[in-house]
């Protein structure tokens, strides 16, 4: 019988770590957990658990108890309420994007700031190739293997050799997770709770290729102003081709992360 997979969030003042465990018995649930280094739970606030074959989607905070080779004990689940934004599809994601906070005056202005980058990029050959691959065709692999990593080092030179792109009045943030309904990232800055900010996201990593821009509406999840903010921005206007992109790269990544589990 297989065993459930549940994924493991840890929450921090400054950051939300999501690691996938498999169960290793049930009463008590323990879980196997390879990647997770157990230090980190001495600077966790609060850990989160869901189980990913549960279709009702279910919450749990909970207690975690370190065993042995890797094997995690959990105590005192107790179930949380779950916000629409963690049901979805999502992967973490870490790394330095552009923000910028809109205004009525200059909302036009940065509509045509995302509408330029959106047009410009789009789905690269190596992303087409490695979906080809993950539909198990397996003849010819070695040929595609060979063509991705070609594109893969052309895309690298591009994103290096061209001119970066200048949003006015932008600054960084710090990315946490993303989905193709939201993303979340965490800054030092206050931003007004429901503000209008635009966002944009160049990813090129391992072969894949993610770039596009959105404005959003912002909110706060969690934060202070001495432990800085983390926030929640939904997409506004990003379009069906976008969010398929932003799916793909999310499944890539979810079945890197599963294939470490065997």
């Amino acid at each position: 019988m297989a065993r459930n997979i549940y994924k493991l969030y840890f929450w921090f003042n400054n950051d939300i770590k999501s690691y996938y465990a498999e169960e290793v018995s049930t009463d008590p649930l323990v879980v196997y957990m390879p990647n997770f280094n157990e230090n980190l739970l001495e600077y966790t606030t609060t850990v989160y658990m869901s189980n990913l074959g549960d279709p009702v989607k279910k919450l749990y905070k909970l207690d975690l108890l370190v065993n042995s080779n890797s094997m995690y004990q959990c105590d005192n689940l107790l179930e949380e309420d779950i916000y629409k934004w963690q049901k979805d599809l999502s992967i973490d994601y870490k790394d330095m994007i552009d923000i910028a906070v809109v205004s009525e005056l200059n909302i036009v202005d940065y509509v045509n700031v995302v509408d330029n980058i959106n047009r410009y990029e789009g789905d690269g050959l190596t992303t087409t190739l490695k979906q080809i691959i993950y539909e198990d065709v397996e003849q010819n692999s070695m040929m595609i293997n060979y063509l991705i990593e070609v594109n893969r080092k052309l895309d690298e030179v591009l994103s290096i050799v061209r001119a970066p792109t200048v949003i006015d009045g932008s600054f960084k943030v710090r990315s946490i997770s993303i989905s193709s309904e939201w993303f979340i990232f965490f800054s030092d800055k206050e931003i007004i709770d429901n503000s209008i900010i635009l966002i944009y996201i160049s990813i090129y990593n391992d072969g894949d290729k993610l770039v596009f821009a959105s404005l959003c509406r912002v909110n706060i999840v969690k934060g202070s102003e001495d432990n800085g903010y983390i926030y929640i921005a939904n997409y506004k206007d990003i379009s069906e081709s976008i969010k398929d992109r932003v799916i793909k790269f999310i499944f890539s990544k979810d079945r890197e992360n599963l294939k470490q589990l065997k």
